[in-house]
């Protein structure tokens, strides 16, 4: 598996978020990021403990956008 350039957390978090959008959040899994992305699912839960943990970092990450909008 390679190493994700980069910044790897924005890039699970953009994978995860379009998988939420496309998919579901209970119709995904940490193997469809890491079959997409290149990586070992380990280096996803280094991130991200759980798909909970992805789920609120999907939406944290919504919420900050939404506030530095003028």
């Amino acid at each position: 598996m390679n190493k994700l350039p980069g910044d790897s957390k924005s890039k699970i978090l953009d994978l995860g978020e379009t998988l939420l959008f496309k998919k579901g959040f209970n119709r995904f899994s940490y193997a469809d990021i890491a079959t997409t992305l290149g990586i070992k699912k380990s280096s996803i839960h280094y991130h991200f403990p759980c798909k909970c943990d992805l789920g609120l970092g999907v939406i944290h990450r919504a919420r900050i956008c939404r506030l530095l909008e003028p």
